[in-house]
């Protein structure tokens, strides 16, 4: 897991347009498992939090879930934890299964109850992603999505006949914060709460 960069332990970490030497960019990473750009663990008591603040997350494959990125639950816990991308790009990456640019997940159900999951889009870009099965831009199950801002996810496709598909969202809560008069948010959402 984690083709790139994977993060486990504790606290938060963020990710700048500056934080890598390639200028900001996590790019052509590749993992047998999640997170073929960056992978985020949380489990046995050891919740990680990432925030992505500008750059780009670009040309990564995983060939299980999260192209781009992946966020997953593998322990129950009862602490909360959130991904939040706010400005950048995250474009052209692939997952084998579910959630081309970001996916966000709990192995399991009884997981998910335990613990909370946000994740935060703000002034971000999701395009030309790819994932073989579900959520060619982004997979959440089943965070709280919160959009701020705009919010561009779009263009992304999935399974073999490359059928659009921008965002699954199952048994997710939407919420938008901030002043929405002047902004634009553009998402996708198959299934949850809107």
């Amino acid at each position: 897991n984690g083709g790139v960069l994977r993060v486990t332990g504790m606290g938060q970490m963020v990710i700048t347009a500056t934080s890598t030497a390639a200028h900001g960019a996590i790019a052509g990473g590749w993992t047998t498992g999640s997170g073929g750009g960056i992978h985020v663990a949380v489990s046995d008591g050891r919740v990680p939090s990432l925030v992505i603040a500008g750059g780009d997350i670009t040309g990564n494959r995983a060939e299980q879930n999260g192209g781009g990125v992946a966020l997953e639950q593998m322990t129950i816990g009862t602490n909360s934890t959130y991904l939040s991308v706010t400005g950048g790009t995250i474009t052209g990456n692939t997952a084998g299964e579910n959630g081309g640019g970001v996916y966000t997940a709990p192995r399991s159900k009884e997981i998910a109850s335990a613990t909370a999951f946000t994740l935060r889009l703000q002034d971000c870009t999701i395009t030309g992603n790819h994932a073989g099965g579900e959520g060619g831009g982004v997979y959440a199950a089943p965070p709280a999505i919160q959009l701020g801002g705009t919010v561009k996810v779009q263009d992304n496709t999935k399974g073999g006949e490359n059928r659009p598909s921008d965002c699954y969202a199952d048994w997710t809560d939407l919420s938008l914060w901030g002043s929405q008069s002047d902004r634009a948010c553009v998402a996708y959402l198959t299934g949850g709460n809107a």
